[in-house]
């Protein structure tokens, strides 16, 4: 009823607890190495992950790893641990389509055709998606990341373009949320798509906020 509890360490072992609310990105995240064996890993932004200026950044970054490595089973317990409620359509989009995918036709928003030279690897695979509940950002080629920002923790977000993006059509997608190893940004997205996420993405989060008392 506290939250989630974590516990870690060999010779010394630290044990902390994650309240409710306080967590404001997932990401699930599998290497290429790690590809053959099935094993994921899963990591968070959480409120409060990097206030003590003495913590170093190998400190931040295990208190930031929640699943250091596991098997879909695991990550999809954890997952559903750390966001209880997410609802269950949502699985189709995080694994199938976010974490496998991309599948038949495919829910994300992905990069234009015309981005190929700056996402020349993963342009088919970079994508967002907006559901009820979180907005997904797919990324990866070799090294496969999900990340899912849920729409009540959200705080804020923008689109932006550079010189060389506003003469292709393209612009930057930002999420805002706490501080962390989970980035919520796209670029090279089509400048109209980026739009439409990001109003879709403000309209879902305030939404969301009212109705959430997970805090």
């Amino acid at each position: 009823p506290d939250g989630v509890r974590i516990s870690s360490g060999l010779l010394t072992t630290v044990t902390r607890t994650l309240p409710p609310g306080r967590i404001h990105a997932v990401e699930v995240t599998q290497n290429l190495l790690w590809r053959p064996f099935g094993w994921w890993s899963v990591r968070i932004n959480r409120m409060g992950g990097q206030t003590d200026i003495q913590q170093s950044s190998g400190q931040n970054a295990a208190a930031a790893t929640v699943l250091p490595v596991g098997t879909r089973a695991d990550v999809e317990r954890v997952v559903a641990l750390l966001l209880p409620d997410a609802p269950s359509n949502d699985a189709l989009f995080v694994w199938e389509h976010g974490v496998l995918g991309p599948q038949a036709q495919d829910p994300f928003t992905t990069v234009p055709r015309r981005a190929f030279f700056w996402h020349w690897l993963q342009r088919r695979r970079l994508g967002v998606r907006v559901t009820n509940y979180a907005l997904l950002i797919r990324r990866g080629r070799l090294g496969r990341r999900l990340a899912i920002f849920p729409l009540a923790r959200i705080q804020g977000g923008g689109v932006t373009q550079g010189i060389l993006a506003r003469a292709q059509g393209l612009a930057h997608l930002r999420v805002h949320t706490v501080p962390g190893p989970v980035a919520g940004e796209v670029s090279s997205l089509d400048a109209a798509d980026a739009q439409a996420l990001a109003e879709l993405s403000r309209r879902g989060a305030v939404a969301a906020a009212e109705r959430d008392h997970t805090h």
